[in-house]
């Protein structure tokens, strides 16, 4: 017997429910909530990015 669907949860849930996806929970890789320096590398980034486009189409 199939389990019984969750919708107030939303179809992710129902997925994983049913083993129809291949998820596995990871532990948290920054649980101090240290985040500066992903943020700065995104920055730099999108930064570099915004550079190129500009050079680009002469802005």
């Amino acid at each position: 017997m199939r389990p019984a669907l969750e919708p107030r949860y939303g179809c992710c849930h129902d997925a994983h429910n049913l083993n129809l996806v291949d998820h596995v929970e990871v532990e948290d890789p920054y649980p101090d909530g240290d985040f500066d320096p992903i943020y700065a590398v995104v920055r730099a980034g999108c930064t570099a990015l915004l550079s190129q486009i500009r050079a680009k189409h002469g802005l």
